[in-house]
């Protein structure tokens, strides 16, 4: 049969009685429907080699393994939510379930094997009576152009058409899952996490949010539900309160600022409105602007406290301001210095707030260790100095909720209430490898002269086998971790992977003080990159001219923190490298900043952590950062080479 989110499915008898050219019209009829084109003569090659080898190994089956004949075979199942995503074929037994993708190849691309794990990451992640099968789901690569190939990289498994039959039969006898009718499986759901950006579209068309397994356990929504009560409590009591959400990044802290402002709203029933989402991170602003079609709901913070600190300024119609990357909140010298006030960020929105009739509230959201431009760095405590100064010069009591792990800094507030739903330490962003920020910060910390003798001498140095259990828990759950020294590798990588996924991102970013990267075709230097649209750039289609996904322009840590991309090149640069057993960075004696090693480290971090699907890095051949690569190599990443992508006949040893 045909249906709306797949090409045709049904029983493997069903399948074996087809006609060719009946498959071939469904597939045809769905390719249109998913891309709105016509497909061409190459699609309908691919498609009869695909039937082809999958007749003849599954009429093998039929004949030597009893009620085969009922197992379950869709083609073209499109991943609802993720336009243009559809595995080639998924077959279900009653113990098993197999992912195959056909690739017209007698070689092996990393690409295409990465992109079948993670077909099967998702729908264990997202696809709700995928659970069923448990551990028995196998993806397999199947070389529709090569002979006597059997093999596996990881969880992958790779082989020629020849001996897909074996292959099916083998882990069919392992599976160990019970499932009586496995056509059941395309009734169930597929909801997958969305990127920031996809999110703030849903909520905001009035689409319901899909409610992901992962997003409820990271406690999204019970940290919504507290806000939302304080906010209640604050305006019925007449009262002010200020709730600290803090989280590592990709935690979901700006989704629950998203999410407040929109809910509130609905729930109050106005049609004014009482709350506004503020940042300082002014590309995060212009990308969800861009995407949201609206510039009421996200603003700019520096603009809005310009509009409202003035001398005789009004009070904001807004009672509730969430502020997204308050840790990163001017201090008084850069207030000073940029809007001519003399006192802090946190100084001021108390003063707004404390000004406020009868009641009003703060959420601050906090990354971790992510502060990256000047004035930045007095971090959370001024926020306890700003509720001193608004006790002493507004006469208002303000009541803090926070994670346990501050309480001890708010000394001034008229109460803290610890609130351990407030602390969101589950990382989103990188689908189910939360394993990712516990890597990138022991990378950029604990990778010392007293930890690490050498990058060579894994043996002497304790942190690396740390670092490699992330990693390898990161490969195991579907995340790419990769290093390479040639860019134009990189580039050809996400190409592969992504073809024929409009909604997948992908692109180049690196540090804004890294220069010697401008020869190795990477365009960060300030006068080419103040040029950047932030918008486009992360929303735009891979093939709009100012796409991410064109790779010809870049996005520094400035640009992308608090954003993310499917799959990132972070772009390695000489303003941060490996030597000596330990980090090193560019002298900065005409620094304004307390501490721009600090800086430096901190980019990293926040480049680093951008990537969904996986990352790769990209370290140019320069003498300077051979120390660098090899202590990565020895950190987890793997390389990423063209002696890597197989790129020669297949002529393997048959293996098990």
């Amino acid at each position: 049969m045909s249906g709306q989110h797949f090409a045709w499915a049904g029983s493997v008898t069903d399948f074996l009685q087809s006609p060719q050219q009946a498959l071939v019209d469904a597939l045809a009829d769905h390719f249109l429907r998913c891309t709105g084109e016509a497909s061409n003569q190459s699609h309908a090659v691919a498609w009869i080699d695909s039937i082809r080898i999958l007749h003849k190994s599954l009429s093998d089956i039929q004949s030597h393994i009893q009620g085969a004949g009922q197992w379950y075979i869709v083609f073209e199942y499109e991943l609802p939510r993720e336009r243009g995503r559809r595995p080639d074929v998924v077959i279900l037994t009653d113990r098993a379930m197999f992912v195959l993708e056909f690739k017209g190849y007698s070689y092996i691309e990393t690409g295409h094997v990465d992109q079948v794990k993670a077909y099967v990451r998702d729908f264990v992640a997202y696809h709700s009576t995928t659970e069923a099968y448990a551990t028995s789901v196998v993806p397999i690569l199947v070389l529709s152009r090569a002979a006597n190939v059997r093999l596996a990289q990881g969880t992958v498994q790779i082989v020629s058409g020849n001996f897909l039959a074996d292959l099916l039969a083998t882990f069919h006898a392992r599976g160990s899952a019970a499932v009586s009718d496995p056509a059941q499986w395309l009734g169930g759901e597929y909801q997958p996490l969305p990127s920031l950006v996809a999110a703030a579209r849903i909520i905001f068309r009035h689409e319901a949010f899909p409610q992901i397994k992962r997003a409820a356990s990271s406690g999204i929504n019970d940290a919504l539900a507290y806000a939302m009560e304080v906010a209640h409590q604050a305006q019925s009591g007449g009262e002010r309160h200020i709730i600290f959400i803090t989280g590592v990044p990709g935690a979901g802290k700006t989704l629950v600022g998203i999410r407040f402002v929109y809910e509130y709203i609905a729930a109050q029933q106005r049609t004014t409105h009482d709350a506004v989402m503020l940042s300082g991170n002014g590309p995060l602003v212009k990308v969800l602007q861009h995407a949201l079609q609206n510039r009421v709901f996200v603003q700019d913070v520096h603009g809005f406290l310009k509009e409202y600190t003035r001398t005789g300024a009004r009070l904001p119609r807004e009672h509730i301001i969430i502020y997204d990357e308050a840790q990163r909140a001017w201090d008084a010298a850069r207030s000073s210095d940029k809007r001519g006030t003399p006192l802090s960020e946190p100084d001021d929105f108390l003063l707004i707030g404390s000004r406020q009739a009868d009641w009003s509230m703060m959420i601050a959201l906090i990354g971790q260790g992510q502060e990256i431009h000047l004035g930045e760095e007095a971090g959370i405590q001024q926020w306890d100095d700003a509720i001193a100064y608004a006790a002493r010069h507004a006469d208002t009591e303000w009541i803090v909720h926070t994670p346990p792990r501050l309480a001890d800094v708010f000394t001034s507030a008229a109460r803290v209430i610890k609130q351990p739903t407030l602390d969101l330490d589950v990382s989103l962003r990188a689908h189910v490898a939360a394993d990712v920020q516990n890597w990138v910060a022991t990378l950029l910390t604990q990778t010392s002269a007293k930890t690490v003798a050498t990058a060579q001498s894994a043996a002497l140095a304790p942190v690396l086998p740390q670092l490699n259990a992330y990693a390898n828990a990161m490969t195991e759950q579907g995340y790419s971790l990769y290093i390479t020294r040639d860019l134009a590798v990189a580039k050809s990588y996400v190409t592969t992977r992504y073809q024929g996924a409009p909604d997948k991102r992908y692109g180049l970013v690196a540090s804004a003080k890294a220069t010697c990267l401008m020869q190795f075709g990477v365009p960060n230097e300030f006068q080419v990159n103040r040029t950047l649209r932030e918008g486009p750039w992360f929303n735009d289609e891979p093939s709009a001219p100012h796409s991410c996904c064109q790779m010809t322009s870049v996005a520094t840590e400035f640009q992308c923190q608090g954003l993310e991309l499917d799959m990132p090149i972070v772009c390695w640069g000489d303003d941060v490298w490996y030597a000596q057993g330990s980090w090193q960075t560019k002298s900065a004696a005409r620094s304004q900043a307390r501490d721009p090693r600090r800086l430096r480290i901190n980019a990293y971090r926040v480049l680093l952590s951008r990537g969904r699907d996986g990352m790769i890095i990209y370290v140019p051949p320069i003498p300077l950062l051979d120390a660098t690569y090899d202590l990565l190599l020895s950190a987890g990443c793997r390389p990423l080479d063209p002696h890597d992508q197989h790129h020669a006949p297949v002529d393997y040893a048959l293996a098990h």
